[in-house]
């Protein structure tokens, strides 16, 4: 490893974009298309399932980087919609709200249904997931290369194809900056649209929330004339939103890392050291 550019990353680097680096670090020294890693993750997946002294049960869980994906987006779309779901009682705390997803994920509310003929039966009901997979196009030799997972992990071509049988494609055009054409001017972000946000922004820009935690914002409001496009659109969570609209937090581009990020009303921006982002 070498040390020396960890060393200045971790100086510089928040302890997300750190632990990315390190990842991405380790994935160049692999010397395959990360094959390996991911059977040695999963040969090390394990669950269990205890009872404490107080009564209490604890559930411990350890998943490789596709499936824990996988659950992650389902986790944090079944908390999320608890957050709507009050009808006007006070909001539990998020870890309530969690604890609450995973026993319902978990038990699988089930549905009675009627047949035609008469019979009745039971149906499960899943959460939808989606897990968004990035991959570049050769022109040349027109095929897809260097799958990856929205974070930057890569993903075997083996696993790659796997995945593709049974994905709803969402076909899009961007730049090496993950920047999209314009879309027009639609209010609600299409699927494309939205997958090009997650994959520039990885979560929210002020408190780095998982994205399933996150609302599109437009940072030049609609009503005013902004438009639904990727210039103009962040992925904020609940919180950091209320921040903006209600708290004067603002979105600001940094001038060196050209990434976007929300300024509290008494911070000053930062001044460029070199950076250009044009």
């Amino acid at each position: 490893m070498d040390e020396p550019k960890m060393v200045a990353a971790a100086e510089t680097q928040s302890p997300e974009q750190f632990r990315r680096t390190v990842r991405a670090h380790q994935d160049e020294l692999s010397g395959d298309d990360g094959s390996e890693r991911l059977e040695r993750q999963r040969n090390a997946r394990t669950a269990s399932f205890s009872e404490q002294d107080d009564g209490m049960w604890c559930l411990y869980a350890l998943f490789d980087p596709i499936t824990g994906q996988r659950i992650r987006a389902a986790l944090n779309h079944k908390t999320d919609m608890a957050w709507y779901s009050t009808n006007g009682r006070e909001r539990e705390k998020t870890r309530h709200r969690r604890a609450d997803a995973i026993a319902e994920l978990l038990t699988r509310t089930t549905q009675t249904v009627g047949g035609a003929d008469g019979e009745i039966g039971v149906v499960e009901c899943p959460q939808p997931t989606s897990l968004l997979i990035l991959a570049d196009y050769d022109i040349i030799d027109q095929k897809l290369g260097r799958p990856r997972l929205s974070d930057g992990s890569p993903l075997p071509q083996a696993e790659f194809r796997k995945l593709a049988c049974d994905a709803e494609i969402l076909t899009g055009i961007f730049n090496s900056e993950l920047e999209c054409l314009s879309l027009g001017r639609q209010r609600h972000p299409s699927p494309q649209l939205k997958a090009t946000l997650i994959a520039r922004d990885h979560g929210c820009i002020g408190c780095a929330k998982q994205p399933e935690w996150c609302v599109i914002h437009h940072i030049d409001h609609w009503q005013h004339g902004g438009p639904t496009q990727a210039d103009n659109l962040v992925l904020v969570c609940h919180d950091c939103h209320h921040k903006v609209h209600h708290r004067d937090w603002s979105v600001e581009k940094h001038p060196d890392t050209c990434r976007h990020y929300l300024r509290p009303p008494w911070q000053q921006p930062p001044k460029p050291t070199g950076g250009d982002c044009g």
